[in-house]
């Protein structure tokens, strides 16, 4: 493991010299910096997908577990817009520093991403209606459920007459 940690930490290219641009390819002039780039990429992310199945891949509270792993797909999609939002109302109007706009970012966008994903679930359970489910051998009639529209069976027959 300490081996594995190190390879990490060699493999970073961390360096303020040689760079190229951030959206330019490659990234790094050198080419043993563009290797190491590559390498401590794949590292980093099979180490703590690795780490997080042996560690964090437990459910702790059943509300609490259900609800970050559900509202991670919320959080992939809106968190850039909530990044802008901030940005737009807060860190560009104060002219905040750096450290405290980073920090007032990763706060309110964690804050408005969980905040807005439990206001969508509160609304998605208000919409749905109990409806009866058969337990195990049991017939359920769904006549009594509202909105349900009955249909005559289809007739499936190849007796057709010319």
């Amino acid at each position: 493991m300490g081996s594995f940690v190190f390879l990490i930490a060699f493999t970073n290219p961390t360096v303020t010299e040689n760079e190229g641009f951030l959206f330019y390819y490659p990234l790094y002039e050198p080419t043993w910096l563009q290797d190491n780039y590559v390498i401590g990429s794949f590292l980093w992310v099979y180490y703590y997908s690795w780490l997080a199945v042996a560690c964090l891949n437990q459910e702790f509270d059943k509300y609490w577990y259900k609800f970050i792993n559900g509202s991670s797909m919320w959080a992939y999609i809106s968190h850039y817009m909530w990044i802008v939002m901030i940005c737009q109302i807060f860190v560009r109007p104060l002219k905040l520093s750096m450290g405290i706009a980073s920090l007032v970012n990763l706060v309110c966008s964690q804050a408005l991403i969980m905040g807005s994903y439990y206001l969508l679930q509160k609304l998605g359970k208000k919409d749905r209606r109990e409806r009866p489910r058969a337990r195990s051998g049991e017939v359920v009639d769904n006549t009594e459920v509202q909105g349900i529209v009955q249909h005559e069976p289809i007739n499936t027959s190849t007796n057709d007459e010319i």
